[in-house]
């Protein structure tokens, strides 16, 4: 009995390998796996096929392109570098240097720059002529804004600025001959005789703050005599189609208002201490806002308020009646923009 259970085992075994081998001789071999070949991705279903990316030419080209397209509109928005004054550089006063000598040093500094003023007042005019020869050759062209000048804004503006220097040139260049050195002790009480070339930064400044002080003056003014001026003049703008038809339908406070907003008559009348008569006041107003509407779409016709340098977007925010003084250039140019904006 101990020899069936002995031999047994072995037997079992070999015949359960022997069966393995029979197995694994009808298995087929798998296959081998090369890790270095990475298995494919499933392909996506109805997948739209991706934008190509601007290459790095047609970028750079874009840029030229908008460079190019700010220095056209520089040029058409900008009066040339003569319509302002020339830069003035005073000495300081040296150590030991006495009183007399530095004050006439500066004197012959300011007399040098009296003279590139005048200088530049007089190509100033005979560029005026240019413009005028240029509109007359432009006189007949039809054009989709026909309204508009037929000229650019910067030359538009000299136009106008051109003529007026003109008129106090005389009598400015009388004066800086008669008192030489000593003429900027007297160009400060002068500003209205001064040209626009001409004018020292000093003068500049002044201007600006007393237009602003006037302008606050007249409102108190406009605010004391009647409460309720605000709200007729809130009330009366709606009622007609555009502004035209609204300054004709005005009151005079509402007149007075406007007027004082955008500065629109002569300070002397501050001096007599009585308004200026309805009539006056609904010519200036109309004058005043036929210059502004020509002056918003020369700008947004020939670029924008991106091509007008620091000096220009300063003043068309003072005849707009914004307050210029400590004001960054960034916040004027979002003013001007956004009048530009809600006066379309």
């Amino acid at each position: 009995m101990l020899i069936p259970a002995i031999l047994s085992p072995p037997s079992r075994r070999r015949y359960a390998s022997a069966s393995t081998a029979t197995a694994a001789t009808r298995r087929p071999p798998p296959t081998p796996i090369n890790p270095k070949v990475s298995p494919a991705p499933p392909k996506p279903i109805n997948t739209p096929p991706k934008p190509s990316e601007p290459s790095q030419s047609g970028r750079h080209s874009d840029r030229v392109a908008r460079a190019s397209a700010l220095r056209a509109s520089v040029l058409r928005l900008n009066p040339p570098e003569t319509a302002y004054p020339p830069p003035l550089n005073v000495a300081a006063r040296a150590p030991g240097q006495g009183w007399a000598s530095y004050l006439w040093q500066s004197g012959k500094t300011y007399i040098s720059f009296y003279k590139d003023g005048i200088k530049r007042v007089g190509k100033n005019a005979q560029y005026a002529g240019e413009v005028r020869w240029k509109m007359r050759e432009n006189k007949g062209r039809v054009d989709a804004q026909a309204s508009l000048p037929p000229i650019t804004r910067g030359d538009w503006q000299l136009l106008r600025r051109s003529r007026g220097d003109m008129k106090r040139l005389v009598p400015f260049a009388a004066l800086v001959l008669l008192l030489g050195e000593w003429m900027p002790l007297v160009a400060l009480w002068i500003t209205p005789l001064v040209p626009g070339p001409c004018r020292i930064p000093v003068q500049a400044r002044k201007e600006a703050e007393k237009a602003e002080r006037r302008r606050a003056r007249r409102k108190e003014r406009i605010l004391m005599a009647s409460a309720k001026a605000t709200t007729r003049v809130e009330q009366q703008k709606p009622a007609a189609d555009d502004l035209f038809s609204a300054i004709a339908v005005m009151d005079k406070q509402s007149l007075l208002a406007m007027a004082a907003q955008l500065d629109a008559y002569a300070g002397a009348w501050d001096l007599l201490y009585f308004d200026p008569p309805a009539s006056y006041l609904r010519w200036s107003v109309k004058r005043r806002c036929e210059y502004l509407e020509t002056d918003d779409a020369l700008i947004r016709r020939d670029g924008g308020v991106a091509g007008l340098n620091d000096e220009e977007v300063k003043i068309a925010c003072a005849e707009r009646g914004y307050e210029t003084l400590e004001k960054s250039g960034v916040e004027l140019r979002r003013a001007l923009s956004r009048w530009l904006s809600e006066s379309l």
